[in-house]
């Protein structure tokens, strides 16, 4: 075990280098959570996946669009089958969409099959 004058005499002559890593770390983190923050959308306001879901039944509405298309679309093919994801993000968006609108539910769902968003009665 060294010294304890020899492990003074190291972070002393080490302090600049270790104050500079310190700070860079602290900086790396500010950055990080900085970037958390911006990407964390507020209360209520739809995240980036539910933009993507919404894209995808608005591309196609009207019409049908399978789960498997849909997941694939928004997840990529090695998701095709996470029938769950699907339906954990339809019922938010479609409370956001409730709240934001307050309408009905303009995304129908048909059973086994997909979702359709609804276009308006004219």
């Amino acid at each position: 075990m060294p010294e304890p004058s020899t492990i003074r005499v190291v972070l002393v002559e080490d302090e600049p280098l270790l104050r500079d890593a310190i700070k860079n770390a602290c900086r790396a983190a500010e950055k990080r959570a900085a970037q958390e923050r911006q990407e964390r959308p507020a209360i209520g306001q739809p995240r980036r996946i539910e933009y993507r879901l919404l894209g995808v039944l608005i591309a196609n509405a009207g019409k049908v669009v399978t789960h498997r298309q849909i997941l694939t679309a928004v997840w990529g093919p090695a998701h095709a089958q996470d029938l769950q994801y699907l339906r954990v993000f339809i019922g938010q968006l479609r409370q956001k969409l409730r709240e934001a609108f307050s309408d009905p539910d303009v995304i129908e769902t048909e059973a086994g099959i997909g979702y359709r968003l609804a276009l308006p009665e004219s």
